[in-house]
């Protein structure tokens, strides 16, 4: 079961107070979960230029400008009175060396961590001792991307109580399984959990422990190679391919010139084919001398031949020069031709790693993309035996080098660089499956609208609840991408005396905000799972539900405790 941060009984959240450093679109994300969901008062330290810093000023926060995260920022953003702290930087080794200050002035505070080595954090957390919490944003996404790519059913958790716990397209799967609809995606406008749960076309169902959901994937069976007149073409198709296009139209025009004028020197000189190709050939390579008592078109022609000539022979020889070059690459992608279709990625920083080794890890053919030899994901391929390209991803030029890809995941750092190659490559394979990461939701909806594509993924919505959660010491079980949207399922212990103490299940419910999947009526009961009726909630059950993160926040306030 996947969790973020061990629970820690139902913090005061009134009270809480949190104090985040970054100001990226994670460090807004996170921000905006701390005070919608749990209601925690957030001091947001601010280095200056950040991506979103004008948008966290506009929310009920503290910002505090710092140059440097020293103790003296800390002390003026009141770490010594924090429950928790988030250092939500990219750089790992930074993060550490702050996490160490951190320890220094308020020894008790939560400290989470964003790391990409989550080796390394887990020595982290030995190292620092105290409440320490790594969370790798890269990680979470990762998986995210991968199952959209692979249209495979995505596990949300497992463990022994509550199985395995998977989404999927209602057609895919049996009945027994269905535990509820999550939302309808059929439709031109989203809706998460309908009232009417028979109507979503995507739902959360469950399989015992140790079984494997419906549809998921196994590796790529062999392809058989193509023989005869079928099998000669797609060979000289992609030797075609080695040549970039802008050399092959050349090549084109100079070949059709050449075989014009060899046309007209047949005709005029009563000459048969093959001589008239041999003296055009001559005059293309300026090996024949022009005649002046020739008819003057003839002397145009042969003209006209030796200046193709001047270009022809560099042309060549660049055409060659790529074509070798280009053969290397197919030479080091020649082996997937026998496992398969592969799924390309593009972008090897951080979460591009995190999906190479994920598809690694499940055997389905790879090749990686990355416009620097300095990527971090590139030596990881290249020792996980992954053919890496180090090419401009917007050329992609490497989609024509390979078997027809299965899927084309596209995981750079911008936006634009990733609209752009999504739509060479849609160009090349129009019914190519392609995945983006799309920082800015409003592109992401425009592009859905205007090119067709889809599946999208914003990292910072994906792995802000998590950290949200780790920081309140919640226990979040799961994370459910829905196209834009995220879903979460979160477990709940009902306090004594709250809302919901004695209430029906059915009140904790809200269409479009949150569900409760499942309930258990004490520490040493099994969890019951619909249809369990309408049972009422007492002191001590705990509650499985799904909702969005407003959802989740709203049944927070309704099975603590009241203040006393």
């Amino acid at each position: 079961m996947t969790s973020f941060g061990p629970g820690r009984g139902n913090a005061d959240t009134d009270t809480a107070q949190v104090v985040v450093c970054g100001s990226d679109d994670l460090a807004y994300r996170t921000v905006v979960e701390l005070v919608a969901r749990y209601r925690a008062r957030v001091v947001v330290l601010t280095m200056g230029g950040g991506d979103r810093d004008a948008e966290i000023a506009r929310l009920p926060v503290r910002t505090v400008p710092t140059r440097h995260l020293d103790a003296d920022a800390f002390r003026r953003a009141g770490l010594a009175d924090a429950n928790a702290v988030a250092l939500l930087d990219q750089d790992d080794v930074g993060n550490i060396r702050t996490a160490l200050i951190i320890r220094e002035i308020n020894p008790d505070a939560r400290v989470v961590l964003r790391m990409f080595d989550q080796t390394l954090g887990a020595g982290v957390r030995s190292l620092l001792l105290g409440d320490t919490v790594v969370v790798s944003d890269a990680a979470l996404a990762g998986e995210a991307f991968v199952d959209a790519a692979l249209d495979a059913p995505t596990v949300v958790c497992q463990s022994d109580e509550l199985g395995t716990l998977y989404t999927a397209p209602r057609q895919a799967v049996p009945g027994d399984q269905v535990v509820c609809g999550l939302a309808v995606t059929c439709r031109d406008r989203l809706e998460l959990l309908p009232g009417d749960a028979n109507q979503a076309d995507l739902v959360l169902a469950r399989v015992a422990t140790g079984h494997v959901p419906v549809g998921t994937p196994r590796p790529a069976r062999r392809t058989t190679r193509q023989g005869g007149t079928a099998g000669l073409l797609r060979r000289l198709r992609r030797l075609s391919s080695m040549v970039s296009r802008p050399i092959r139209t050349a090549l084109i025009v100079m070949l059709v010139l050449c075989a014009l004028g060899s046309t007209l020197i047949a005709w005029a000189e009563a000459l048969d084919p093959v001589s008239a190709v041999l003296i055009a050939i001559a005059f293309a390579t300026n090996g024949w001398q022009l005649e002046f008592d020739r008819p003057v078109f003839l002397q145009i022609v042969s003209a006209t031949l030796a200046l193709l000539g001047v270009g022809l022979v560099p042309l060549l020889a660049a055409a060659v020069t790529e074509a070798v070059i280009n053969s290397r690459l197919v030479g080091s992608l020649g082996r997937l031709s026998s496992l398969g279709a592969p799924v390309v990625v593009v972008g090897l920083g951080n979460v591009g790693t995190a999906v190479i080794l994920n598809l690694h890890a499940q055997g389905v053919p790879v090749i990686a993309v990355d416009s620097s030899e300095q990527a971090r994901g590139v030596d990881i391929a290249r020792q996980l035996n992954i053919p890496v390209l180090v090419q401009d991803a917007t050329r992609m030029q490497a989609l024509d080098a390979v078997p027809a890809a299965r899927a084309l995941i596209v995981v750079t750092s911008d936006d634009v660089v990733n609209l752009e190659t999504a739509l060479r490559a849609r160009s090349r394979q129009p019914n190519l499956s392609i995945v983006l990461r799309l920082a800015d939701d409003e592109l992401a909806s425009r592009v859905a609208e205007a090119f067709g594509i889809q599946v999208s993924r914003s990292v910072a919505a994906l792995a802000a609840p998590a950290f949200a959660a780790s920081l309140m010491s919640r226990e979040m079980l799961g994370i459910i991408p829905v196209k834009r949207d995220v879903l979460l399922l979160a477990e709940f212990a009902v306090g004594a005396s709250s809302q919901l103490d004695g209430a029906l299940t059915s009140t904790a419910e809200a269409p479009g905000l949150v569900r409760v999947i499942a309930v258990s009526h004490g520490q040493d009961r099994p969890m019951l799972f619909p249809p369990f009726g309408d049972p009422r909630l007492k002191h001590e059950h705990r509650v499985i539900a799904v909702g969005t993160s407003a959802g989740l926040g709203r049944l927070l306030t309704r099975v603590e405790s009241p203040l006393r």
